[in-house]
């Protein structure tokens, strides 16, 4: 799951084809409207602060919207606006006796934008922390701080679109992300969720036919969001979750002899234990 908060308008890419402003212009003028999206043919486009801003590849999109993890990779940047100097000469007149000249120097300095943040991706990890997620938006360039849960997080400014930054211990639950940069913070609340680790607490059936093809019933806790059950070092056939303390699972074919069921959820990878022992006869 992506919690995001300007992909929660984003459907499907045949809607991003016939509904978004297409054939716009990265970093050119727009008008939000009622459709903030565009694409340039390669790159999903958001109208923020007057002018298209990448937020990823189509190519990425599309996986997200398969439900695939996508790491985003670097956005292009911004064209550098530099400070400009503009200086004005004029030569008094000349007499046999003086001569003077009078210059005048204009300086216009651009302010740093304030940071944005549009998503992040992977959403959701272990409560022990130390899981890299990235953070996209804009206006990240001159970053000065990172905080997950009101945490300061070690972070790397990969572009001014794009930060990956290392999630610190936390219990539990939904929290805030916010960027910060001198001229700003933004903060994404419930931008990431802390997920405790699943446990085994005992299998319905702790033996099976080297075949596989045996159900088994795995009970324990924090098991919403498993994404795999494994049968030693074999994936299970197949499995369903049916609750937050149950999945049903299908043993895979084996060799003879004991193995530790185990499953895993962005909350990490249940310990071994002599609850989870499967063997194979």
């Amino acid at each position: 799951m992506i919690r995001q908060r300007l992909l929660a308008a984003i459907v499907p890419l045949v809607f991003l084809a016939s509904a978004c402003q297409t054939e716009q212009v990265m970093w050119g003028a727009c008008t939000a409207g009622n459709d903030p999206w565009g694409t340039d043919g390669r790159y999903v486009l958001a109208c923020q602060n007057g002018e298209w801003i990448p937020v990823m590849t189509v190519a990425e999109f599309v996986a997200i919207k398969q439900g695939k993890q996508v790491k985003i990779a670097p956005l292009p940047t911004r064209p550098t606006t530099t400070t400009t100097t503009t200086t004005t000469t004029t030569a008094a007149p000349t007499t046999s006796t003086t001569s003077s000249t009078t210059s005048s120097t204009t300086s216009t300095t651009v302010p740093m934008a304030s940071p944005s943040i549009s998503f992040v991706n992977p959403d959701e990890g272990p409560t022990a922390g130390g899981q890299a997620t990235v953070i996209t938006g804009t206006g990240f360039t001159g970053t000065t701080a990172v905080t997950i849960a009101g945490t300061s997080a070690s972070f790397t400014i990969d572009s001014d679109t794009q930060i990956t930054a290392t999630t610190p211990a936390h219990a539990a639950g939904a929290v805030a992300v916010a960027v910060a940069n001198p001229s700003g913070t933004d903060t994404f609340n419930g931008g990431y969720t802390y997920v405790s680790m699943p446990t085994i607490s005992g299998l319905s059936v702790s033996t099976g036919p080297v075949s596989g093809g045996t159900t088994v019933i795995i009970t324990g806790t924090n098991l919403t969001g498993v994404g795999s059950v494994d049968f030693g070092p074999t994936a299970a056939a197949s499995f369903t979750v049916t609750s937050a303390t149950q999945i049903t699972a299908v043993s895979p074919a084996g060799a003879a002899g004991a193995v530790n069921v185990r499953v895993t959820s962005w909350g990490g990878t249940s310990d071994v234990s002599l609850a989870d022992e499967f063997t194979y006869v």
